[in-house]
């Protein structure tokens, strides 16, 4: 065994481990070496650089309240806005016992993600300055304003709601969650988006808030229900035939340290030319593509398929 970072005082300490202790002994005729014989040391003592890894640095993290999800958790419902299957789903959602009731018991933070009504699709190349909303998004936007006065549970999105184009509406729904860790929920530590027509298992949520306060920190997680750990389709793959492992739009979580790198990563914004529009797919990649870098803790797949309830 070879000692590091070898000073004289050192040399005495590593001879130890060969039973050997060289002392010497003023005699009348001079010096005179004795050698005697001691127990044999497991190991050199550590020097400056040497680190020491501890029970503690596996505990849960502290700041994590798993026990109380109201200030731990927010979670963002996709929902339309464009015609009234929406309103009836999300009313029966909200009458749920195992849904709206129990968030509401358990005084979970929820918002109903919605943009803004669209009838038929927009000419990108029109330059017409009177354009206007059409007579039946001015109706289906009164009823969501009367909604949101009358709930108080929707987040009007400054977009367009078209299926076509989720990917985008779930990165403005990341970034709606991480500027909400920034301001009113400071303690938020996980952001679940699912379906208007599903809801999240609080108790294995908070197993799942457990698992997350137990790795190394700033945590990156992404977990959920029904993960795609390989391709099934072709259309599954990016546009260079590589894939990235996701879990089904219907319920996902991702711990806020990781919806910031996503949202704080340029290249997000440019999904459209990686793959398809695709909003599970996407995220996918946002994840795979932090997941790569070298300079935060690598994420942590947590699968989970007690996470999701029918509304």
């Amino acid at each position: 065994m070879v000692c590091p970072g070898i000073t004289l005082g050192l040399v005495i300490v590593c001879l130890l481990q060969f039973g050997l202790l060289l002392t010497y002994i003023v005699r009348d005729s001079g010096m005179i070496p004795v050698i005697s014989s001691l127990p044999t040391p497991t190991k050199c003592p550590p020097t400056k650089n040497t680190t020491t890894t501890t029970a503690s640095s596996a505990k849960q993290d502290s700041s994590y309240d798993c026990d109380n999800l109201s200030s731990s958790v927010l979670i963002a419902i996709k929902s339309g806005g464009t015609d009234q299957k929406y309103r009836h789903r999300r009313q029966k959602w909200r009458e749920s016992d195992k849904c709206g009731k129990a968030y509401a018991q358990a005084n979970i933070p929820y918002k109903f993600m919605i943009g803004l009504p669209l009838e038929k699709p927009l000419n990108p190349t029109s330059h017409n300055q009177a354009a206007a909303d059409t007579q039946q998004e001015i109706i289906d936007t009164k009823a969501l304003q009367t909604e949101f006065r009358a709930h108080g549970d929707v987040e009007i999105m400054p977009l367009r709601d078209v299926y076509t184009e989720m990917h985008l509406k779930t990165f403005r729904i990341l970034e709606w969650g991480v500027h909400q860790s920034y301001t009113h929920h400071p303690n938020l530590k996980l952001l679940v988006l699912h379906d208007d027509e599903y809801c999240v298992d609080l108790k294995a949520l908070q197993a799942l808030c457990r698992k997350t306060a137990e790795q190394p920190q700033p945590a990156q997680m992404y977990g959920g229900p029904y993960f795609w750990s390989k391709p099934g389709y072709e259309i599954q793959k990016a546009f260079d035939q590589s894939f990235s492992p996701y879990f089904s739009g219907w319920l996902y979580v991702l711990s806020v340290p990781l919806a910031q790198e996503i949202v704080e990563d340029v290249d997000t914004k440019f999904a459209g030319i990686y793959a398809s529009h695709s909003e599970d797919l996407q995220v996918g990649r946002w994840v795979k593509k932090q997941h790569q870098r070298k300079d935060t803790p690598p994420v942590q797949v947590e699968v989970e398929k007690t996470l999701i309830v029918a509304a």
